[in-house]
């Protein structure tokens, strides 16, 4: 695991901040904005976000917000040497009775070999949770361990093994807890 702080010039980590709690930024509801159902496991709670889809090549899909976001994803992607094949904007909002140890579903965003990165909008309360587990060939964990926990923090870059389950937690006392999510591939 790679953690880079203050990864953006402060200007452009700005931008991208003003520009995802503007007017103009459409966010979509999905029911579990921590994964997908088909590479998740069943532990931990799902929970209901706010999702924006920047690219996804798979779909051949682009978001106008595509372009702005070059300010990211063009330095990851020359730290990495790796292509961009998904990259999502994700906000949770404070949940009510959730404790700051209730965890999300754990997951992984590909069962293929890849690289993801988190870049955090804001610093906030929802830790970014990592487990011991990985994935291996459809086999699904039927326990789950933390390896370590990560709270976000404002213009912070975190690269990991993709293969890794990972989770997020809700923001108990932060009003939003605002990613953006990268998968990245040879």
């Amino acid at each position: 695991m790679q953690i880079i702080d203050d990864f953006l010039p402060l200007e452009h980590y700005q931008s991208l901040r003003r520009l995802c709690t503007s007017i103009d930024f459409d966010w979509h509801l999905e029911l579990n904005a921590a994964s997908q159902p088909e590479h998740s496991v069943a532990h931990g709670r799902p929970s209901a976000g706010w999702v924006h889809l920047l690219a996804n090549t798979d779909y051949n899909l682009r978001s106008w917000a595509l372009e702005p976001f070059g300010l990211l994803l063009a330095p990851l992607r020359q730290l990495t040497n790796q292509r961009v094949v998904r990259a999502r904007a994700t906000c949770l909002t404070s949940r009510w009775g959730a404790g700051p140890g209730d965890y999300l579903t754990p997951h992984v965003d590909y069962m293929n070999p890849h690289t993801t990165a988190l870049y955090y909008l804001d610093s906030a309360d929802g830790d970014t949770v990592f487990f011991n587990q990985r994935y291996q060939g459809g086999l699904q964990p039927q326990e789950f361990s933390v390896a370590s926990r990560l709270a976000p923090r404002a213009n912070r870059l975190v690269l990991f093994d993709g293969l890794q389950y990972h989770t997020a937690t809700a923001p108990c006392s932060s009003e939003l807890r605002m990613v953006v999510n990268v998968n990245l591939f040879d």
